[in-house]
């Protein structure tokens, strides 16, 4: 009796854990968005994706190790991937514009990283089985 009360704890903890990387993953999808903006501002939105994204990689990768069942591991090591490719494909787009490349220059990165988005959201739709 003592030990199923003990796993339903740590599965309970594990949605709870789980639930907060969602919200911080979907944050990633919404704000990386493609949009014109300055080098300045392209640089500190970038700074902050970052660090919450490296953050996050981390905590996606501590609940795919402590997940009880096999599938929701599985979606959370997807949305780890999906979501540093997005980070990767944010900072591509994000150098253009710091570099000042005009709208044009940056419609095939803004055209990767909106398929990267859509990977995301994908991994995300998954996931939200689970928590």
């Amino acid at each position: 009796m003592r030990s199923s009360r003990s796993h339903q704890r740590i599965e309970a903890a594990w949605e709870q854990n789980t639930r907060a990387a969602y919200e911080e993953a979907a944050w990633a999808h919404d704000a990386l968005a493609p949009a014109q903006t300055t080098a300045a501002d392209a640089q500190n939105k970038l700074a902050e994706a970052e660090r919450r994204v490296n953050n996050l990689t981390a905590r996606l990768g501590r609940l795919s190790v402590e997940s009880t069942h096999k599938q929701a591991g599985q979606a959370v090591d997807n949305v780890r991937s999906s979501v540093t490719t997005v980070l990767n494909s944010y900072r591509e787009y994000a150098n253009l514009q710091m570099q000042g490349a005009a709208p044009g220059d940056a419609a095939g990165a803004a055209s990767t990283l909106d398929l990267r988005r859509n990977e995301l959201e994908q991994a995300l739709e998954v996931l939200r089985r689970y928590v």
